[in-house]
């Protein structure tokens, strides 16, 4: 990566009362190559500061009327001035006003009377960290624009495929997706730029280990925005085939994917089946999505409200009918706390959601009750029991031996 600090186009204030001192730093900063704003008191150096918008400032402790400290704390509580590295000057047996302007935010300090080419080394070391980090956030922002360029063209062509039918209740939920995958693909921005800028060049030991879970997660977020993209995609196509299958291997399928997250939060999923297999003929990746949808609301609401030994216990069974038929009835239980929304049902509406905002949009049980009615023309309910939340789905896919 090319390095974006130019020592010609960086620009330096110096704060300090004494003109000699700023005469001599002047002096050698210009010589340097560097551009150069003076300012003779705190006061002035504060006005400068917000006129210029410096890179660095060299900043004096002992001033009269405003010390460095108190331009230091002033400058750190304003937006536009508080990222800005300063080195504070001061006297060699100085050290407690030394430790005094760290804590309060500077970023190093130059013992006076100064070395030349010791100020220059730390004046050009902090001048590149903080090129380098506007160089990282400009790229971290032009990154998620183009993701979310990307993302409004993928959901643009996913439009296309919608049914007529459903054409006015579908629109209204490619919006919410829209709002719901900004965050984590904002997140997968800022990973990705992390880890492709400074991973194997920068980084080492407990650092790159670090990033190294960075990577991971990013994993984890691009498998479940292409999954969730490419489910979306199927739910809508008008020519979808029908599978058989076993609710044994849907189950299992839904285990693999979110058991190491619930393992993560120690929560326990328990599976029931019958002793005899169940076969379906479905959408079976569709089943498998509402499915997730509900063990992912389960582990949320377990999460949140911090409940120690959590459980989710996933249960198929078959009721018989009149005639000889089937139904499949899956219910799922957990100990998350219960909902709290009255009435219940309107969990499944597509702007609901009990979590905190920017956490989530209700978008997952809203497709999970479009899968179960429209695709598996069945249908789901929610009650509380006694320490949960239950959710039973009843499908007449089932296959009758």
């Amino acid at each position: 990566m090319s390095d974006p600090f130019d020592q010609d186009q960086a620009e330096i204030l110096i704060i300090d009362d004494t003109p000699e001192n700023l005469r001599l730093l002047g002096s050698v900063l210009k010589e340097a190559g560097y551009l150069i704003t003076m300012a003779k008191s705190g006061i002035q150096g504060l006005q400068a500061a917000r006129k210029h918008q410096p890179d660095l400032i060299l900043l004096d402790i002992r001033m009269p009327e405003m010390d460095g400290f108190e331009v230091l704390t002033r400058l750190r509580e304003e937006e536009n001035l508080g990222e800005i590295p300063v080195v504070f000057l001061t006297a060699h047996s100085d050290e407690e006003s030394i430790l005094r302007g760290l804590s309060l935010g500077a970023v190093d300090y130059v013992k006076k009377p100064f070395s030349p080419s010791e100020l220059l080394l730390r004046v050009r070391n902090h001048l590149e960290l903080k090129f380098h980090r506007d160089h990282q956030n400009t790229q971290k922002e032009l990154l998620a624009k183009r993701v979310e360029e990307e993302l409004a063209k993928r959901l643009q062509s996913e439009k296309l495929l919608l049914r007529q039918n459903k054409l006015a209740h579908l629109g209204e939920m490619l919006g919410i997706i829209t709002h719901q995958w900004k965050q984590p693909l904002n997140i997968l921005s800022l990973h990705s730029h992390l880890l492709l800028d400074w991973a194997n060049t920068h980084l080492a030991g407990k650092e790159l280990e670090r990033l190294q879970r960075f990577h991971d997660e990013m994993s984890e977020q691009i498998h479940y925005m292409s999954t969730t993209v490419d489910d979306f995609r199927n739910f809508l196509r008008q020519n979808k085939v029908k599978d058989l299958t076993t609710i044994e291997r849907t189950f299992e399928e839904c285990k693999n994917i979110i058991q190491p997250d619930l393992i993560k939060h120690k929560i326990t999923l328990e599976i029931i089946t019958p002793t005899q297999s169940l076969s379906l003929y479905c959408y079976k990746n569709e089943l498998k999505q509402a499915l997730l949808n509900l063990l992912s609301n389960s582990r949320d609401a377990i999460i949140e409200r911090g409940i120690k030994g959590g459980k989710i216990t996933l249960e198929a069974k078959a009721i018989a009918h009149e005639k000889g038929k089937k139904s499949l009835v899956i219910t799922l239980l957990d100990n998350g706390g219960g909902i709290s929304a009255e009435p219940l049902e309107v969990i499944f509406d597509p702007d609901f959601t009990t979590k905190e905002e920017g956490k989530g949009t209700g978008i997952g049980l809203y497709m999970t009750k479009m899968i179960v009615e429209d695709s598996l023309q069945g249908e789901i309910t929610v009650q509380n029991e006694s320490e949960g939340a239950l959710f039973a789905l009843t499908l007449p896919c089932l296959v009758t031996p």
